[in-house]
């Protein structure tokens, strides 16, 4: 464990090592968490919303063993080490990680981006990389890609996929939380229109982009079945 006295020197004279490594030690974790400009992003899962086309809260149906929930904090925690789960004040969630609630009540997504972000700015971190938790075939490694691609200056990246980009596997920086609030003030609730006004920069070309299937969106039961077998086949 880093002393007091070595964190005040560190503090004092951050030059004297790389940023990534004063990062690590002044932090006391480990380098997961950090993005291509070394700086740090909060994991956080979106577990709340009504799940109307699945008819029933598809955050705790079981795939692959454990529920869904379970498998995006799984997911993000492979990559980053600091997660947390966002859902609404009604709801719970029987996770090993923080719960942070939503600050405004039926806002969907953009509600929860809204809360990982203050929660970010309460960390100091630099920004939130937003998992929805029915985007159960996004690995850890495609979490990593992503994070890693980011350098920090740009407001939000996410990956290109058939028909546009994947907001909900995305980063989005402490910097927006201004811009979310104005769209949340007026009823603009789309992290797609979020995206395009602060001039978000699609990731072009990644690995994860040759793997098939990667973000299926569990919205019902037949999708549920889909990612079942995708999961058993690649397991098995």
């Amino acid at each position: 464990e880093l002393g007091r006295r070595s964190r005040d020197t560190i503090r004092a004279n951050p030059d004297r090592v790389c940023p990534r490594r004063w990062l690590q030690r002044l932090h006391g974790i480990g380098a997961r968490p950090l993005t291509s400009s070394g700086r740090m992003v909060l994991g956080a899962v979106l577990a709340g919303g009504r799940s109307r086309r699945f008819g029933r809260d598809k955050s705790v149906e079981p795939l692959g063993g454990v529920t869904m929930l379970d498998r995006a904090v799984r997911t993000l925690s492979d990559a980053l080490d600091i997660v947390v789960v966002v859902t609404s004040p009604s709801e719970t969630a029987d996770v090993s990680v923080p719960v942070v609630h939503d600050l405004r009540a039926e806002r969907g997504p953009l509600g929860g981006l809204e809360a990982a972000l203050v929660e970010a700015h309460r960390l100091q971190l630099a920004g939130v990389f937003l998992m929805g938790c029915d985007l159960p075939l996004v690995t850890g490694e495609v979490v990593r890609e992503v994070v890693e691609a980011w350098d920090g200056r740009a407001a939000a990246v996410a990956p290109s996929r058939a028909g546009g980009i994947e907001p909900l596997c995305a980063i989005y920086g402490s910097q927006v939380l201004s811009q979310v609030r104005d769209h949340l003030d007026t009823e603009k609730l789309s992290l797609h229109d979020l995206f395009r006004s602060i001039e978000g920069v699609v990731l072009e070309g990644l690995l994860l982009s040759g793997k098939e299937g990667v973000f299926l969106n569990v919205n019902t039961p037949e999708d549920l079945a889909r990612a079942e077998s995708r999961i058993l086949d690649q397991e098995g």
